[in-house]
């Protein structure tokens, strides 16, 4: 038999130690975890804000073309453009976008002032305007996507007015 050096014969002897993980370790594996959990999950819920006010963009630019072919073939008046039921009316577009945000809508003559956390509408015979509150309007700041018969389509952050004067039916 070969003759092995003196340390092989003292390594044999001595029995192997399987090591685990520790406490420690563990749990700064378990925080690690935990910060990139939170991180993805922020991000996850602002791009669900996001993709509902595009949602919104979307509907309400849509209406600008519905409101025109009402316009055209309803005998040059946009009275009742708001409604939500009928023929090539937007009421129900905006109703669509408004269910982005928390599905409340209130179809107005001009008369009455919007408030800042439900979809409006107003029209009468030379105009409209439809109005939808983004989720940044969660907060209780005013920050809507209004559109309107002049072609605008863009974000504000003041109401439509009432008591039926011109600028309730074009965007703030």
């Amino acid at each position: 038999m070969k003759n092995f050096p003196p340390t092989f014969k003292i390594m044999q002897s001595i029995p192997s130690i399987k090591r685990g993980f520790t406490l420690l370790e563990l749990l700064v594996v378990i925080s690690i975890i935990g910060l990139l959990a939170t991180v993805i999950l922020a991000a996850l819920g602002s791009s669900r804000a996001k993709a509902a006010d595009g949602a919104v963009k979307a509907n309400l630019k849509n209406a600008i073309t519905q409101a025109q072919v009402y316009y055209d073939l309803g005998g040059d008046t946009y009275v009742g453009v708001c409604a939500l039921t009928g023929t090539r009316v937007i009421g129900s577009m905006v109703k669509s976008a408004e269910n982005n945000y928390d599905g409340q809508l209130s179809i107005y003559d001009g008369l009455t002032a919007s408030t800042w956390d439900n979809a409006q509408c107003h029209d009468n015979l030379t105009a409209w305007a439809a109005w939808v509150p983004l989720r940044a309007s969660a907060n209780g700041a005013v920050v809507a996507w209004c559109t309107d018969s002049t072609g605008a389509s863009r974000k504000v952050t003041a109401v439509l007015p009432g008591g039926g004067v011109a600028a309730a039916y074009v965007c703030p």
